[in-house]
């Protein structure tokens, strides 16, 4: 009895390090080794054996865990290092390095060069449950709309007191405010949908602000003078951070 009740503290000990680690925004598997080093500390804890076949039942990883890590597992650099380090008089020295040779081919460039997709494939380049885009989640919209009606609401305020051409710029102005807001409003409505205009669309943007960086470095003239094509690049890379910064890459 006294076996599985400590089992059950070490589950309960898992929980509570993955909901710190969650809290925290820090690796699980940091925060666990963590703990297993302050539990191995407590003099009082009984040992615990498990059964190898309970460990895999209980503790296995997620399937595509276990597919990417062992494919992951590039190797070389040793057997090499062991394959140079024989003398020379070895027997079969030369096919040794060969075959050295031939799983470095193997493991580094076939591995290593399909490793990304399979990351992909296996839906481990981000974290579970969490949005491709991090400005589409509820809060964000909620937050997004609260901006724009405020921005609104003060531009409407200074407009009552313009006239002429400043009148028109406000005019102008309020509506494209109103062009976010009713994006808003969709997005709060259909938010995959809307993940997926916004996402196309800041990508599109960057694929623009980057086409632009290159014109204007290109086909750099004397007509335009230092200060000013440092002033144009740095209005386009700060264009640029925002959007990747709203694509949740920064």
């Amino acid at each position: 009895m006294e076996f599985f009740e400590v089992l059950l503290g070490l589950l309960a000990a898992c929980v509570a390090l993955a909901l710190v680690a969650r809290r925290l925004k820090v690796p699980l598997a940091a925060v666990l080794v963590l703990g297993g080093m302050m539990l191995a500390l407590i003099p009082s804890l009984p040992a615990v054996d498990l059964d190898p076949q309970l460990a895999l039942v209980v503790f296995l990883p997620p399937w595509s865990h276990a597919v990417t890590l062992p494919w992951a597992g590039m190797r070389g650099v040793v057997s090499l290092a062991a394959a140079l380090a024989l003398p020379s008089e070895f027997p079969n020295r030369d096919i040794i390095l060969f075959l050295a040779f031939c799983a470095i081919l193997a493991t580094l460039v076939l591995q290593g060069t399909a490793l990304g997709p399979l990351i992909r494939l296996m839906g481990l380049d981000r974290t579970e449950g969490e949005p491709l885009n991090p400005t589409v989640t509820p809060d964000a919209i909620d937050a997004r709309s609260e901006a724009t009606v405020a921005a609104m609401t003060a531009v409407k305020d200074e407009a009552d007191y313009t006239h002429g051409e400043e009148a028109a710029v406000a005019s102008d102005l309020l509506r494209r405010l109103k062009q976010g807001a009713d994006q808003a409003d969709r997005m709060q409505a259909d938010m995959e949908t809307g993940s997926q205009r916004l996402e196309t669309q800041l990508r599109l943007r960057l694929i623009a602000v980057e086409a632009a960086r290159a014109k204007l470095l290109a086909d750099r003239t004397h007509d335009l003078y230092t200060d000013a094509m440092s002033t144009f690049v740095a209005e386009l890379d700060l264009e640029e951070q925002r959007i990747r910064t709203a694509l949740g890459e920064a």
